[in-house]
Order: structure tokens, then sequence, then C-alpha cells
């Protein structure tokens, strides 16, 4: 069992021998008029990414809040594994979630998120983006499937931070939304 764990922590170590880690905070805001009044939605992530010769892995602490005929509260966590590729000057990425919340309303839910990147340089300091992103539960409680569509800029504000701002198109449960999507890092 120790040689395991021996062979476990080289393997790591190896593989983050040039690793970077990215303090991040996201925010997204999505309105949508469901016939009886306004929905809104807010999702918050504060939390860390770890660059390594393997992909990037996150981790992050999740809130959210929906106000609907009602208020649901959630607090939870998310983990990620995110790994792409060039093709010219279009950066592609892809990235696998998981994440856990504890709903108000219907307790601990679980679920998955797929999503897909594109995003090319303007500027120097400026990049558009444009998104794709895939959520669904992995028990009864959890909502049905959320698709969420992003394009925006990402700017470079100094050598270690960046923004991201940008527009958002959502649709949980036959409910469309628009809204903001956001995001500030700080990289080590």
């Amino acid at each position: 069992m120790k040689k395991l764990a021996l062979a476990a922590t080289l393997a790591i170590a190896a593989t983050t021998a040039s690793a970077g880690v990215t303090a991040f905070a996201t925010l997204d805001y999505d309105n949508a008029n469901a016939g009886q009044g306004l929905n809104s939605a807010y999702e918050g992530v504060v939390g860390a990414a770890l660059d390594t010769k393997l992909g990037t892995f996150d981790a992050g602490v999740v809130g959210r809040r929906v106000k609907a005929a009602g208020a649901d509260e959630s607090l939870g966590f998310e983990v990620g594994y995110t790994n792409g590729l060039k093709l010219g000057a279009v950066g592609i990425k892809g990235r696998a979630a998981y994440g856990r919340v504890n709903q108000v309303a219907t307790g601990n839910t679980a679920y998955y998120s797929l999503a897909a990147e594109a995003g090319l340089p303007l500027t120097s300091n400026v990049s558009a983006f444009v998104g794709y992103r895939h959520r669904n539960g992995l028990n009864a409680e959890t909502a049905a499937a959320a698709n969420r569509y992003t394009a925006g800029v990402d700017v470079t504000l100094a050598k270690n931070i960046g923004v991201r701002v940008g527009y958002a198109h959502s649709r949980v449960q036959g409910v469309t939304s628009n809204g903001l999507t956001s995001a500030v890092s700080y990289k080590f």
C-alpha cells in the first residue's frame, strides 16, 4: 500500500512540475418571463484551477439562488477537467464536471456537465469566445437537462489578471432565459 501511495505521489508530482495555479470567481445571471412573473437565477463559483501537462483540473464552491414562485437557494461544490487544442489561431476546449449542491427545496442533488468552447484572439489583450454547456441531474431530485449558450470577450487586464463578460442564452425545463456570464481570474 505504501508503494502504491508513493507511486501515485510521484506521478502527480511529475505531471504538475510545470503546473500553474489560477484562482477564479464566476457569476452567471439568467432572467426569464415564464408567464406568471419574473424568474431569475444567479450562480456563482469561487475556486482554483491547476494547469498540468495532462490538462486543467479545477474545484470550486457553488452558490445558487433561483427566484420563481418562491426562492430556492443552494450551496455545494463542483470539480472539473478541461483539455483543449489549437486549430490555427482558434483555441478549442472541452470540459467535463461533476457537482453536488444542497437545495433548500429538494435536498442534495448531484449533476454532471459537459461543455465546449472556442476562442479567437482579437488583439494581444482581447479574445472572443463562444461556448455551449449541457448539464443534467444524476438523481430524481435534480432538475431536468439544462442547455446554455454563451458568447463574449476575455480581457487580460494585467499579466496575471483576466476578466470575462458575455451574453448567455439558456433553456431549463422548457423555460428559455437570457442573461449574462462573467468571471475574474488571477494566475499565480
